[in-house]
């Protein structure tokens, strides 16, 4: 492609009676089309699915990859007025760039108990590490997260036109999360400063520590939800889940504007949020259809709720 991008993929997929396996890598590198504007990603997937007997069936997953991707910042006016594509000095001289190492992985058991009743849980992860550059500082972010889901899946037929199908189930997640900010210097001790890097072409490097945030969110719910299936194309259905949540934020850093230690960990608790859901569908032909529903939920917070990123400090209030 244009600009020197280039990418490759290759798949292997081998299958027998009871098992199927799918592994796949992709790999592009791009040139850029301004200065310091180059990327390179890797990709790995891998999908296994087993029947060991006809009652039940395993699915695996893992996905790898690793991304990076230069920056050159924003033009100024002159800069995009005169086509001058260098960039902004400020982010050459840090290195400006975004690298992301992610992971996810899960495996899925579903197991038939009767002809009508079947149980499927899943267990899965993912986790991110993160080191991104920008004109004004270094961030490492190291997200971490576990959970697991099983439903039990009910399908019945209660008389010949009526039926009655739902789930019931569980879900529990955590997610572990630390970042760090640093600043950048140069030979000179000058924090962030491009001066370096216009007279000797040498980048920046990690200064002193600024941010130091450590959290900690739990989520869990239980739930259920029911279709009754009636004559003449008409249907019910109805369910409700309860849901929790936990969120615990520590600030590790004592910066110049936050004189105050923080690092007692500060945590709030949101439990017993129902949220129930009711649906009417009627089917008039393959054309028309038409439904009325209800339904209540919820919005998780964020953690600018809890963190004010401006003085380092805990929101408390």
């Amino acid at each position: 492609g244009s600009y020197g991008l280039r990418r490759i993929t290759t798949r292997l997929q081998i299958s027998g009676e009871k098992s199927s396996v799918l592994f796949s890598y992709g790999r592009q590198d791009y040139d850029g089309f301004m200065k310091h504007t180059a990327s390179q990603k890797d990709f790995i997937n891998m999908v296994g699915e087993f029947h060991p007997n006809t009652k039940q069936s395993i699915t695996t997953y893992f996905g790898y990859a690793n991304s990076y991707d230069q920056r050159n910042g924003e033009l100024t006016v002159n800069q995009y007025n005169n086509l001058d594509y260098s960039g902004n000095s400020r982010y050459l001289a840090n290195d400006a760039h975004s690298n992301i190492i992610s992971f996810r992985a899960g495996i899925g058991h579903l197991y038939k108990i009767t002809n009508h009743i079947s149980n499927n849980t899943t267990l899965f992860g993912s986790g991110i590490s993160s080191n991104v550059s920008s004109a004004g500082a270094w961030i490492d972010k190291l997200p971490v997260n576990i959970g697991v889901r099983s439903t039990f899946d009910f399908d019945f037929n209660l008389s010949g036109n009526l039926y009655l199908s739902g789930i019931v189930g569980v879900e529990s997640q955590q997610q572990t999360a630390q970042t760090i900010g640093y600043n950048m210097t140069n030979p000179t001790g000058a924090e962030n400063s491009s001066a370096n890097y216009l007279n000797t072409g040498l980048y920046n490097y990690i200064g002193a520590q600024t941010s130091n945030v450590y959290s900690v969110s739990k989520t869990s719910s239980i739930f259920t939800e029911w279709t009754l299936a009636l004559p003449d194309q008409l249907s019910i259905t109805a369910g409700v889940g309860m849901s929790n949540m936990d969120i615990l934020l520590s600030n590790k850093q004592v910066t110049g504007k936050n004189t105050t230690p923080t690092n007692q960990p500060v945590s709030a608790i949101y439990d017993n949020m129902f949220s129930p859901r009711v649906a009417v569908n009627k089917i008039f032909s393959k054309q028309v259809s038409a439904y009325a529903s209800y339904s209540k939920g919820y919005k998780a917070p964020v953690s600018s709720y809890f963190y004010i990123p401006l003085t380092g400090q805990l929101n408390s209030g």
